[in-house]
């Protein structure tokens, strides 16, 4: 399915780009390639500079250069022992888990562990957490945003509300990773301004394209004369009442009747795309959109689920074919359901309106090639 591409390939380079910045930032935070835990495809480390080589590189060799990394703000100065902290809490949740469970030598021997109950699943997701952050003293930071999303789902469903002992230790957690959170995942798509528009084109290069070919399809859909409109309009029609007859719902792109009223052009014709991707992809377009300066980035605020960036394209019939004026974009962004999780699943946050621009500006920052 080539609309798959849109969430699931990333562009060329970015792999070796996504890895440098993320050994810079795990060095900011813990303060040194000591306390890292380097991918299994780093080598030849020094106090300073590592190679990387072999998948997912395929072949190239990038040298990441820690002593050129750039101050990132906010970093708080006992991380090391927020780490510590929470690779603590999460060890002792996974030992009360285990002990829930039964005795710990026939649950680790039975083969079919993971498949016998949810609580069994909960259990190896928090021990493949626990495996996967902490080695012999040094930390893996990329996991710190999975292990967000896991207190944050064990909160909402509220997995440990009958152990008083465990709530605790997975609100501690929850705390301990938000904090830590709030510094790696704005960074991991870059650091400085130059990389995270470098990165961001390479993530969301086939979104950037797909969007290219619909605005297209737009402007050429508004060329069509009136005799192709109209035949246009009589197969919808057509459509809608097929729909009907097969209780399949409406296949008209007018406004509802109930929207309409009291609009200036109730008649018009409204067709919609919707995108569903992941959150890298919208950390990515935010941060090309952001950095070629269409409007100003969204700072302070964690991008969550249902997170949403909307262009809401007019055209203005009364302009001319030449003029830049005829087709405007509205730019609306909402950071989704965010919220505390004790307090339940929240409602996705209304949109709100960063900036309009020309179609003409919005497409020429699209179709930029990553440097």
């Amino acid at each position: 399915n080539k609309e798959q591409q849109i969430l699931d390939a990333f562009g060329k380079g970015v792999d070796e780009a996504l890895q440098e910045v993320k050994i810079k930032l795990q060095c900011a935070i813990t303060g040194g390639l000591n306390k890292l835990i380097l991918p299994k495809f780093a080598s030849q480390p020094t106090n300073t500079t590592v190679t990387l080589s072999q998948s997912p590189m395929k072949g190239k060799k990038v040298v990441v250069d820690v002593g050129e990394t750039p101050k990132v703000e906010g970093i708080p100065e006992n991380s090391i022992e927020i780490l510590q902290e929470m690779n603590s809490c999460i060890r002792t949740l996974c030992d009360h888990m285990l002990e829930r469970l039964g005795h710990k030598e026939e649950i680790e021997d039975h083969e079919d562990f993971m498949m016998e109950t949810q609580a069994m699943l909960d259990y190896e997701r928090w021990k493949a957490h626990l495996l996967s952050f902490c080695k012999r003293g040094k930390y893996n930071i990329s996991e710190i945003s999975d292990i967000y999303d896991s207190c944050k789902h064990d909160l909402i469903s509220e997995k440990f509300k009958d152990t008083d002992e465990d709530f605790l230790l997975i609100k501690k957690t929850y705390c301990l990773a938000k904090t830590m959170a709030a510094i790696v995942v704005p960074n991991e798509y870059g650091m400085t301004g130059q990389e995270k528009l470098n990165i961001g084109h390479r993530i969301c290069s086939e979104l950037l394209k797909k969007l290219h070919r619909d605005f297209s399809a737009m402007r050429q859909q508004s060329k069509l004369d009136v005799q192709e409109f109209l035949d246009q309009e009589e197969r919808e029609r057509e459509a809608s009442e097929e729909d009907d007859e097969e209780g399949g719902g409406g296949g008209t792109h007018r406004l509802a009747a109930e929207f309409a009223e009291g609009g200036k052009t109730p008649l018009r014709h409204v067709r919609s795309r919707f995108y569903h991707t992941s959150e890298s992809h919208i950390h990515a377009l935010h941060n090309v959109l952001a950095m070629e300066g269409i409007f100003s980035a969204v700072k302070g605020v964690e991008f969550d689920y249902l997170s949403s960036i909307v262009f809401r394209v007019f055209e203005n019939p009364e302009m001319e074919e030449k003029d830049d004026a005829r087709w405007t974009v509205d730019i609306l962004f909402s950071p989704g359901c965010v919220g505390e999780p004790s307090d339940g699943c929240a409602s996705a946050v209304d949109l709100v309106k960063l900036s309009t621009v020309t179609l003409k500006d919005l497409e020429s920052i699209i179709n930029l090639k990553p440097s």
